[in-house]
């Protein structure tokens, strides 16, 4: 991941884009913040 990825990647963190964001994980990722249950944990693709 280079600098422009990372940017990328928070601006679709901002834009809530959750599919934006997970194309940036693997399959077997597992996202799954603190505060947010009633959404996640939000698996593959």
């Amino acid at each position: 991941m280079d600098i422009e990825d990372l940017q990328r990647y928070s601006d679709a963190w901002n834009a809530h884009d959750i599919d934006k964001m997970m194309s940036y994980m693997s399959e077997d990722c597992i996202l799954k913040p603190v505060g947010a249950e009633r959404w996640y944990p939000y698996r593959g693709f």
